[in-house]
């Protein structure tokens, strides 16, 4: 069964997996983010993908292109079977491969506004090839297993930034009545995040039981309002932290709309991993990036 991500400083390099979930399948990812990047392939099926600030419909050969940070979760449907490839791999030994890249960006599509893409039958061919080749390859463990998975890794990035401009965009949003009020809360979170919010403020706002918002929330985000809050300000509190402007720590606490500097740290490390000392302090320092 899939699991939770486990956190950032536990990730491999490169982690690949090929599932089928069976007709009935009854899990919904929980609402999560990473640093590292990740590629979700729907090889047949459908899934209901939230990603940042909506959500969207992805079907039989379709790919999700995260980037970092991103806020999302893959929703399964209980009426059919599901195969899916996740490809995740982490973000500064991926740039370290896009620098062997002399004349193309092969991130590109990751820095994009674009989540969803439809792949020809070429192409889904070539992915799920890929896939299987980084699967064995990880698996195995042979010497040189990581050095041929980063080929395969760049083969790849390469093929899909190719490509990526003259792919058929996907991007058919879900418009239901629950759907259109979580987007409606969604929006006014990330207008207000710096502000005081609550599942009683959000109720007020928009006429609506606290129970109600939190089951349609979950069920169409995989997050809990409040867990969609902090991740906002999470995010806000890891731009100002990397920022050319050194604000404190407290500073910076308090513009992304934590209460207090405890409360901040707290759901900071929940979150990353690490405090937002530490997570200055390593973005600062290559070397404590590196992995052994």
């Amino acid at each position: 069964m899939p699991k939770i991500p486990p956190d950032e400083k536990e990730m491999p390099l490169i982690s690949v997996s090929r599932q089928a979930m069976p007709k009935g399948y009854n899990s919904t990812f929980k609402g999560h983010r990473h640093e590292s990047y990740e590629l979700f392939y729907v090889i047949h099926g459908r899934v209901n993908a939230f990603i940042n600030n909506k959500t969207y419909l992805v079907s039989d050969g379709c790919m999700v292109i995260l980037g970092s940070h991103i806020p999302h979760a893959h929703i399964y449907p209980h009426d059919m079977e599901v195969e899916r490839i996740c490809i995740s791999f982490d973000r500064e030994f991926t740039r370290k491969i896009a620098g062997c890249a002399v004349d193309i960006d092969i991130l590109e599509a990751f820095h994009s506004t674009i989540n969803v893409i439809s792949c020809p039958v070429n192409l889904r061919k070539f992915i799920e090839d890929t896939a299987d080749k980084l699967l064995t390859e990880i698996e195995n463990e042979n010497q040189g297993a990581i050095s041929i998975a980063a080929a395969l890794l760049m083969h790849l990035l390469v093929i899909v930034n190719r490509n990526f401009k003259d792919l058929e965009l996907k991007q058919q949003v879900l418009n239901t009545l629950a759907s259109s009020r979580v987007t409606e809360t969604i929006e006014y979170i990330r207008s207000n995040y710096n502000n005081d919010i609550s599942l009683d403020s959000i109720s007020r706002k928009f006429n609506i039981s606290r129970y109600y918002i939190i089951r349609i929330f979950k069920k169409h985000t995989g997050f809990t309002p409040i867990e969609y809050v902090n991740n906002v300000r999470v995010l806000k509190a890891i731009e100002l932290l990397m920022g050319a402007e050194r604000k404190t720590v407290s500073d910076i606490g308090e513009l992304a709309g934590f209460n207090s500097i405890t409360h901040f740290g707290r759901v900071f490390k929940k979150i990353t991993g690490v405090s937002p000392q530490k997570y200055r302090a390593a973005k600062k320092t290559p070397a404590f990036l590196q992995r052994t």
